[in-house]
């Protein structure tokens, strides 16, 4: 009987990890507009430079593409923030602390709501956080960072970390805006 409940006790722990996938475990909040929060919107901490640090440095292409390739391949692990294991918000949040010397904010809710909205995808730049709403939930669950040429890095549940392009027909239909952290 008690290896029983063990097993069963196994296969939900597995199962609402599995079900949790990259979304933030705040309650949904409606969204107007694509990214956009409601009315009952409660601005997050803005991105602060790490301590000894007056402002972030100048960023260039080539460093957002250095720190996505270090971390291709890393497993996806929700909550993670190493190369044992990376959800999507914790990625950003690596390669802003790493190229930016930035702390963002943990989740991808919260992610949605710093910096200023891109309106439109011509008009985005190596760094911006490209944020997708992948669920049936109205709100945002998936970001990742935009590299150029179409090409994102993001942790996805199923490969880990790797590249997409905004022009996949996945990622095109569930694209829901982006923001900009560094002017």
């Amino acid at each position: 009987m008690l290896r029983f409940r063990w097993i069963e006790s196994s296969l939900l722990i597995a199962l609402l990890a599995g079900l949790a996938g990259c979304d933030s475990n705040q309650p949904a909040r409606p969204m107007r507009n694509g990214i956009t929060p409601s009315s009952r919107y409660t601005p997050p901490a803005p991105a602060r430079p790490l301590q000894g640090q007056t402002a972030p440095p100048p960023v260039g292409d080539p460093a957002w593409q250095s720190e996505a390739t270090k971390w291709i391949g890393t497993p996806y692990r929700t909550g993670g923030m190493s190369r044992k294991g990376m959800d999507c918000s914790g990625l950003v949040g690596m390669m802003y602390q790493n190229v930016a010397r930035l702390k963002l904010p943990r989740t991808t809710d919260e992610l949605s709501r710093t910096g200023t909205s891109i309106s439109q995808k011509n008009q985005l730049r190596p760094g911006d956080i490209v944020l997708f709403q992948t669920s049936s939930r109205p709100a945002i669950n998936h970001a990742g960072i935009f590299l150029g040429g179409n090409r994102f890095v993001h942790a996805s549940t199923a490969h880990g970390v790797m590249y997409s392009e905004l022009t996949d027909p996945f990622y095109a239909e569930h694209y829901r805006g982006a923001r900009r952290i560094l002017r």
